[in-house]
């Protein structure tokens, strides 16, 4: 996705609370007390992330860097936050706040087709992160954080239906809600809902692809919303498949 074309959590907690007041005198019958409402259901949703950790199964892998591209800049990317790996665990701390030159065009101007919220929030996302050895050559490429719920490589056809872990920093709370409908072929869904600061944002997607004719439809929902199904995510190196 390009990120010029976008890029909450709230915490809700009502309570009731009831005083009851007795007396001193004898009651024979005292009155039935009054109906108290059940309160309502408790919404937690979890506060912008400050860290980026996990664990890569790659015993050569000794440093994590993560990157994020100039606003002004659509190739080059320049190292945000980088950590050493030990034993395979690392942890990344992402910087808050993050530095103006990195922050994209206000998410009005960018998602047309979108309902936002606070239409002058500006964004910045973690374009890639990549994992380097000690020695020559130090990389060893991209990683990603994510896992596929099936794939099918057939003569006739390419299915793929996964899921990525990315992470979004935003100046400002903000929503974006809306879909995109590029001639059928490539279809954005947006369920955002960002707290000032860094998010957490799954990208979930299905790729297919007809090998003999060559159409393709590829559709992907962004939300802030952890599903049941986004468990057991693994960081894994970049192949060129589609997730």
């Amino acid at each position: 996705m390009n990120i010029k074309k976008l890029f909450i959590w709230l915490k809700v907690c009502f309570c009731y609370l009831f005083f009851a007041l007795t007396s001193c005198q004898v009651v024979v019958n005292p009155p039935e007390p009054p109906d108290t409402p059940d309160p309502p259901d408790t919404v937690v949703t979890p506060k912008p992330v400050m860290f980026i950790e996990g664990y890569i199964n790659l015993q050569e892998a000794v440093r994590i860097t993560a990157y994020c591209i100039l606003s002004n800049d659509n190739t080059d990317g320049i190292a945000i936050a980088s950590c050493e790996i030990e034993n395979g665990n690392f942890k990344l701390l992402l910087p808050d706040p993050l530095d103006d030159k990195f922050l994209y065009s206000t998410i009005g101007e960018v998602c047309e087709y979108a309902e936002v919220s606070c239409p002058d929030a500006r964004m910045a996302m973690i374009n890639y992160m990549e994992i380097y050895r000690s020695g020559p050559p130090n990389r060893i490429g991209q990683v990603f954080y994510g896992k596929y719920f099936e794939i099918r490589d057939t003569p006739t056809e390419y299915y793929s239906h996964g899921v990525n872990k990315m992470w979004d920093y935003v100046d400002k709370d903000v929503t974006v809600k809306g879909t995109h409908n590029n001639q059928g072929r490539v279809i954005s869904i947006y369920d955002l809902s960002y707290k000032k600061g860094w998010n957490e944002v799954y990208w979930e997607t299905i790729f297919e692809r007809n090998k003999q004719t060559g159409v393709y439809t590829w559709t992907t929902t962004y939300t802030t919303t952890k599903s049941e199904r986004y468990e057991g995510l693994e960081w894994y190196i970049w192949t060129g498949q589609y997730l």
